[in-house]
């Protein structure tokens, strides 16, 4: 196999963008969201520990990928090779399947829905929907891709290194859009959000003002 087809360099060079990119935007909005989270979750209650559980995970993660930057190893004549990377790859299935179990049994843990009465159903629902929308992006960006690897590298395909090294950067932009979504669909750190980006906004434009009125003061002195 020719070390073009098994890892083409445009892929990889892409792949390696797209990981640093959203690792460094995910750096950027894990400590924005830890905050909103432990400060401005109200009426939110014990939930709020489940949705930092996912901040620090989905971070960990993403570390990881882009820390090691993995690709597949080309297939080797030693068939000992094959069956251990195999396995190994198995083996991040189950973590993977675990993963998924340990976040039910925390929301189910922390009784998020339970404790709120008929007047904050909105809340209720505005929580329900932000659950099911991060289980739709943990299949779209986790469980596809690491099916598509375990499939490749099973199958043995001549591009598997390119195939693999393209799912890992789809998987790396999993913590980027799970925080966006949680921020988005979580209305109390939403506004909370906008609020202090509008303050910033304000008050720079204040002191923009500030110094042109004082240039025409000098001028006209």
């Amino acid at each position: 196999m020719e070390k073009s087809d098994f890892l083409n360099q445009t892929v990889n060079r892409i792949s390696g963008y797209i990981i640093d990119i959203t690792f460094a935007i995910s750096t950027v909005l894990a400590p924005i969201l830890l905050y909103l989270i432990l400060r401005k979750s109200g009426k939110i209650g014990k939930y709020r520990w489940y949705l930092v559980y996912d901040v620090i995970w989905c971070y960990a993660f993403d570390l990881t990928i882009t820390i090691y930057k993995p690709v597949a190893p080309e297939k080797s004549d030693n068939d000992n090779i094959d069956i251990t990377f195999k396995i190994m790859w198995y083996t991040l299935f189950v973590i993977i399947g675990a993963i998924l179990s340990t976040h039910l049994w925390l929301y189910a843990k922390t009784n998020g829905f339970r404790q709120f009465s008929q007047t904050t159903y909105k809340m209720q629902l505005m929580l329900l929907r932000a659950l099911i929308m991060q289980i739709f992006l943990a299949i779209f960006f986790i469980y596809i891709p690491m099916f598509t690897i375990g499939l490749v590298m099973y199958l043995g395909s001549r591009h598997s290194g390119s195939i693999v090294t393209f799912m890992l950067a789809i998987k790396s932009a999993h913590a980027t859009v799970d925080y966006v979504t949680m921020i988005y669909f979580v209305a109390p750190y939403r506004r909370a959000l906008l609020q202090s980006v509008k303050r910033i906004v304000e008050s720079k434009t204040t002191i923009i003002r500030n110094v042109d009125n004082s240039s025409v003061v000098r001028r006209s002195g």
